[in-house]
């Protein structure tokens, strides 16, 4: 896992390096892979759809790895991120916790 706040701009020579979080893609929740025209309707409910990591981080980790060694432009790929939800406020770019607040 990667995060910083980034870099201001009034002293930093050169480019800043703009506010980031970055993190393997086998920590996302749940992945699907659709073919064109087949894709999951996202205001929809995904249960059942792709994969969970909470069914096996190995075979979860394996599979996604498959997928991403075999990335097509005729597939549509569906990430579902919710595990952080409760700590991630994504409006005000912060991470709470119990006694704690970090901005992004």
């Amino acid at each position: 896992i990667y995060q910083t706040p980034g870099e201001d701009p009034a002293v930093v020579a050169g480019e800043p390096e703009p506010p980031t979080f970055a993190m393997p893609l086998w920590a996302i929740d749940q992945f699907h892979v659709a073919n064109l025209g087949e894709e999951p309707d996202l205001t929809g409910d995904l249960e059942g759809l792709g994969l969970r990591r909470t069914s096996g981080l190995k075979m979860y980790i394996k599979a996604l790895k498959k997928e991403l060694n075999e990335l097509s432009t005729e597939k549509v790929y569906t990430f579902c991120l919710w595990g952080i939800s409760p700590f991630a406020d994504a409006m005000n770019w912060e991470v709470r916790m119990a006694g704690f607040k970090m901005d992004a």
